[in-house]
């Protein structure tokens, strides 16, 4: 078990460190605000970026904190001896 959160946290921090050095340097500033085209263009290269992120690491995430939940939870049952958790101590 402690394998795979380590496993999922090496993953998680490469694909972060990937993100990071692929991160395009910030723009300068405009002295003039943009026209609306370029911001709608500016968002949509955003809106991509982000989807990409989101596709890649919400499933990691959901995993690494299932599996987290379920080691709290079978800690917790071996501390309080499944009081609450079972029909035997009723």
């Amino acid at each position: 078990m402690r394998a795979v959160a380590k496993a999922v946290t090496i993953v998680l921090v490469l694909v972060i460190l990937q993100g990071a050095l692929h991160a395009v340097p910030p723009e300068e500033k405009p002295t003039t605000p943009p026209s609306l085209a370029e911001e709608k263009e500016r968002l949509k290269r955003e809106l991509k970026k982000y989807k990409y992120l989101t596709r890649e690491m919400v499933p990691i995430v959901k995993y690494f904190i299932t599996e987290k939940s379920i080691q709290i939870t079978r800690d917790n049952i071996q501390i309080h001896g499944g009081n609450g958790y079972t029909p035997h101590f009723v």
